[in-house]
């Protein structure tokens, strides 16, 4: 298992628009990648396969090129994923996100699972959710990946703080 010092400096060494802290929460997820060698390569696999489509999408929406790599994060490159709040598709969309952004969402079909449509529509949530929070990614991604009220509270709660790592901690 490689160490702290590696990981800061592999990390400090990639130049990226979107912040990449280190921290045992990012430590966490880079040891589960390294420990599951097949899982990793099942993720890399799809990855190869879209990995066009999403570059594609990101970059029509002028989005920084580490974006592409969320749906590995969010949902392991699994189209059909859902979690526990119904969000679903390789972006993990909420169905209410999905409406907004003007995704077909029926009994039959589920727009949130086509990969260039929902790479499309990640990529305006983000446009849409960077406005509201000042261009801080962070904020942004946590807005995303749970909801911008719960986001708002969270800052509230903190004594207003608009730093993503005092919200998480707190």
């Amino acid at each position: 298992v490689k160490g702290d010092n590696e990981y800061q400096q592999r990390l400090s060494s990639l130049h990226y628009s979107i912040p990449l802290p280190y921290n045992d929460y990012i430590k966490n997820y880079i040891d589960y990648y390294l420990n599951s060698p097949q899982q990793t390569k099942k993720i890399l696999g799809l990855w190869k396969h879209f990995e066009t489509i999403i570059e594609k999408q990101v970059k029509i929406s002028q989005m920084p090129e580490e974006l592409k790599f969320l749906p590995i994060a969010l949902s392991s490159m699994n189209p059909s994923s859902i979690n526990g709040a119904g969000a679903s598709g390789p972006w993990m969309i909420m169905f209410n996100d999905g409406k907004m952004q003007k995704l077909k969402q029926t009994s039959f079909i589920d727009e949130r699972r086509d990969w260039e449509k929902s790479s499309k529509a990640a990529c305006n949530y983000f446009k849409d959710l960077l406005n509201i929070y000042n261009n801080d990614w962070m904020l942004a991604m946590a807005a995303y990946a749970n909801t911008p009220a719960a986001v708002n509270k969270a800052i509230i709660t903190s004594g207003i703080s608009m730093n993503y790592w005092s919200i998480y901690l707190s």
